[in-house]
């Protein structure tokens, strides 16, 4: 991979949301790039600040919430 991948495809690669072969190519880049090197590690930075700041049981709440909301909107009638 001559080019830097997109901070996009960092962040699916930090998701874990990159197929298999892109996964490979990707780490490779990464880990002979400084900038990218850097990227990443702002990545997992924002990931730790992130599970500090709000506590796995509050963000399982909001998801929990929110898929209720979603499969209430799916089930209600157009008029």
């Amino acid at each position: 991979m001559s080019a830097h991948p997109s901070e996009w495809t960092l962040r699916r690669l930090h998701a874990g949301e990159l197929p298999g072969p892109e996964i490979q190519r990707v780490r490779a880049h990464v880990s002979s790039c400084a900038e990218c090197d850097e990227i990443m590690k702002g990545l997992e930075a924002n990931q730790v600040r992130f599970e500090e700041e709000v506590p796995f049981e509050r963000f399982a709440a909001g998801v929990g919430a929110r898929r209720a909301w979603e499969a209430g909107v799916e089930g209600e009638e157009v008029h």
